[in-house]
C-alpha cells in the first residue's frame, strides 16, 4: 500500500515538472528550415494524469503499455496500437487501445499548418483498493532512463505515400517481426539506422524498408524546451 502511494505521489510530481517544462516549448522554436510543433495534449503538457478511465477488478493492478497512434489534423488520436511486456496484461492492452482511439489532442504543425503524424505514447496504470490512476506521456518509454518524462519523442509526418507503404508492410504473412531505430536530428531529418531485432528469413524485407526510411520526415524530438536529436523506433509485426 505504501509502495503504491509513493508511486502515485511520484507520478503527480513528474507530471507537474514535465508539464511545466514542456509548456515552455509552446512559445515556439525554429530551425533553419521550419518551425515545428509536435502533437500534444490539449492542456499543453506532455503528460496527463487520469486521462484514461479504465476499470479493473484487481485492487493491486499495475501495468504499462507502449503505444503508437496517428494524431490527425482534426485533433484526434486514431488507429492506436500498443504493446505490453507481460502477456497476462493483454486485456489491458486492448482497453488502452480502445481508450486512446478518438482521444482529443492538439495536432502537430509545421509553420502553423496542421499535419498528420504518427506519435509514441507510454500509458502506465495502477490501482490501490479499487482506486485507479493512469499516467499518459508523449514518449515511447525507451528513452525514459535518459530523459525521465521531460521530453517528447520525434513524430513521423504522415503523407499519403508513406502511409500506404507502411500499411503494406503490416499485411505481410504471419511471423514477421522486427524493429528498426532511426536517429532523427534537431531539424527533423533522418540519419543513422540501426536494426535492433529481426526474425530469420525476413532480412531482405528489412533492407527494403531501410532504403525507404531516409526519405521520411519528422517533427523533431524536444527536451528541455529545445529541439534535440533522438531516435524514432519502428516496430513491425504480424499476428
Amino acid at each position: 500500500m505504501k509502495d503504491v502511494t509513493a508511486r502515485l505521489i511520484m507520478a503527480v510530481c513528474l507530471l507537474a515538472i514535465s508539464t511545466a517544462a514542456y509548456t515552455e516549448t509552446l512559445v515556439g522554436h525554429s530551425t533553419t528550415a521550419a518551425t515545428y510543433m509536435p502533437a500534444r495534449f490539449t492542456d499543453g503538457g506532455n503528460s496527463l494524469l487520469d486521462a484514461l478511465t479504465i476499470t479493473e477488478q484487481d485492487p493491486n493492478f499495475s501495468a504499462t503499455a507502449f503505444c503508437e497512434a496517428k494524431a490527425t489534423t482534426e485533433g484526434l488520436l486514431k488507429t492506436a496500437q500498443c504493446m505490453v511486456t507481460d502477456w497476462k496484461h493483454m486485456p489491458y492492452k486492448r482497453k488502452v487501445e480502445e481508450a486512446l482511439n478518438d482521444f482529443s489532442i492538439e495536432p502537430a504543425t509545421i509553420n502553423g499548418k496542421p499535419v498528420d503524424v504518427k506519435m509514441k505514447l507510454t500509458v502506465s496504470y495502477f490501482c490501490q483498493q479499487a482506486t485507479c490512476h493512469g499516467v499518459v506521456s508523449l514518449n515511447d518509454g525507451q528513452l525514459r532512463d535518459k530523459y525521465g518524462l521531460n521530453y517528447v519523442s520525434p513524430q513521423l509526418i504522415i503523407y499519403q505515400d508513406n502511409a500506404v507503404q507502411f500499411n503494406r508492410v503490416r499485411n505481410y504473412e504471419p511471423g514477421l517481426k522486427f524493429s528498426i531505430e532511426i536517429m532523427v536530428d534537431e531539424k527533423g531529418s533522418p540519419g543513422d539506422i540501426d536494426v535492433l531485432m529481426v526474425s530469420p528469413d525476413y532480412k531482405s524485407w528489412v533492407m527494403a524498408i531501410k532504403r525507404h526510411l531516409p526519405r521520411e520526415k519528422y517533427i523533431p524530438g524536444i527536451y528541455n524546451a529545445a529541439y534535440t536529436a533522438m531516435p524514432f523506433l519502428y516496430v513491425f509485426w504480424v499476428d
